[in-house]
């Protein structure tokens, strides 16, 4: 059967759910061998969202497969246009000179059989396997079991996904089930390059759109399972060594345990904001981002509460944190949702960047018919040659990153796209051991303002 993009994406989205079984507190190691594979699947997401070219991503999900699953080979196979033979597109442990040129006979083969089946195609001993002829490929490879699944495509089946292994083992229905999905992954990501080659800027947009819904829902459910996973290990922890009374203590926690859960749950937290980060970025661009209800603010009263969440965070790393509001700052028309999303960004980044005994400054005044809100942070400055380039997505400052903070460079493009939105602009001014990024709010409705209903 034949599907169109949207169809194959909500296919996607619908059957990717099977995937989240409910952890099991009492089996430690099947829990921790499907959180390994929920966050594979959400690297494979969030690199075919961000990889352009579709070469590179097919090379990084076939190693990440590999290493995932602990095979010795993975391979995409594309079907010919002929529909005879396959070529290899990306493989790991096959040797540099087959990639691109080696072919495998459809008739007989695994893949064969996986394309006119449609289905999974497992292999737990080619010795014993009756239905399929081991290829001289496979022989020569010294592979004992596989698994084999399609990749679909809009009009006819891109290729074939497939895992070699060369030791003796029993996969898992977890693990064919990971195979599947990386394999929805792929034919997402190849169906969005085949639009982007042939459709016009409208229709690519929609298509983009609807790849973007797919997976929206996909990436953030392996982060709910591990919150979830997180929160019945809480409980079991409390029961044995209290530990609510140990993380309300003012220092940090001492227990192994207490340290290796708060480091879950910070990762846990990181890696959600960076999906919803990249999420929101690709609305951004495409003109997709939800309208908010604008509203009139007082930033003298609205400032401070949201400084607040900072304090603890700013006295750990022994910074300084200054407020300099104007008396005179008229309400602003603004949606708020929004622009506490950008404050708390900037504040983000300044933290993560001012060395101890530095300051990081808030502020804001009236110039002209704008407010001008700053965040400033002093004892670091953007080299000049860098500064070209520091609203750019994914771009981070060689060398820069002196406390180890790590991050994608999503931070500061957010940023930009949700200025903008608010019809303002924002600029870098940076000084002598100081950097300041300043927005200019019109005080008036930006070009998106929607007025409120009763």
């Amino acid at each position: 059967m034949l599907c169109s993009y949207p169809q194959l994406a909500q296919q996607y989205t619908d059957k990717f759910a099977t995937f989240y079984p409910t952890p099991n507190s009492s089996k430690t190691k099947g829990t921790l061998t499907e959180l390994k594979l929920q966050q594979a699947i959400s690297q494979l997401c969030l690199r075919a969202l961000a990889e352009p070219n579709l070469s590179t991503f097919m090379v990084e999900a076939v190693a990440l497969i590999s290493q995932t699953l602990d095979v010795k080979y993975c391979s995409v196979l594309e079907l010919l246009p002929d529909r005879k033979s396959l070529v290899l597109r990306a493989g790991i442990g096959f040797p540099k000179e087959a990639i691109g040129a080696e072919t495998v006979g459809e008739q007989n083969s695994l893949t064969g059989y996986t394309l006119r089946s449609r289905q999974p195609v497992i292999v737990e001993d080619w010795q014993q396997e009756t239905r399929l002829c081991s290829l001289p490929l496979l022989q020569e490879y010294d592979t004992i079991g596989s698994i084999s699944t399609v990749i679909e495509g809009i009009e006819k089946p891109f290729g074939v996904l497939s895992i070699h292994a060369t030791e003796p083992s029993r996969f898992t229905q977890n693990e064919v089930n990971f195979i599947q999905t990386s394999a929805r992954i792929l034919a997402a990501a190849i169906a969005r390059q085949q639009a982007e080659a042939q459709l016009v800027t409208e229709k690519l947009n929609r298509l983009q759109n609807s790849f973007l819904n797919a997976v929206s829902d996909e990436l953030r459910a392996p982060i709910f399972n591990i919150k979830m996973a997180l929160q019945m290990l809480a409980k079991a922890l409390n029961r044995n060594q209290n530990l609510s009374a140990e993380f309300s203590q003012q220092n940090a926690p001492t227990s192994k345990a207490a340290r290796c859960f708060e480091v879950l749950q910070n990762e846990c937290k990181r890696e959600l904001k960076l999906i919803n980060d990249l999420l929101d970025l690709r609305q951004l661009e495409a003109g997709t981002y939800p309208n908010f209800l604008y509203e009139s603010i007082s930033l003298l009263e609205w400032i401070p509460p949201i400084l607040e969440s900072l304090h603890l965070r700013v006295e750990q790393q022994r910074q300084i944190l200054n407020v300099n509001l104007s008396a005179e700052l008229p309400p602003l028309i603004t949606e708020p949702t929004m622009l506490k999303r950008i404050l708390l960004e900037l504040l983000d980044n300044a933290c993560k960047y001012t060395p101890s005994g530095e300051t990081i400054t808030v502020a804001a005044d009236v110039v002209g018919e704008k407010i001008r809100v700053s965040v400033s942070n002093s004892g670091v400055e953007i080299p000049a040659q860098e500064c070209d380039r520091i609203f750019d997505k994914f771009y981070r400052i060689p060398s820069n990153d002196f406390c180890k903070q790590g991050g994608m460079g999503l931070g500061l493009a957010l940023v930009k796209q949700l200025v903008e939105r608010l019809g303002s602009t924002i600029q870098l001014d940076n000084g002598v051991g100081q950097t300041t990024f300043v927005m200019e709010l019109p005080v008036g409705a930006s070009p998106f303002y929607k007025l409120p209903t009763d």
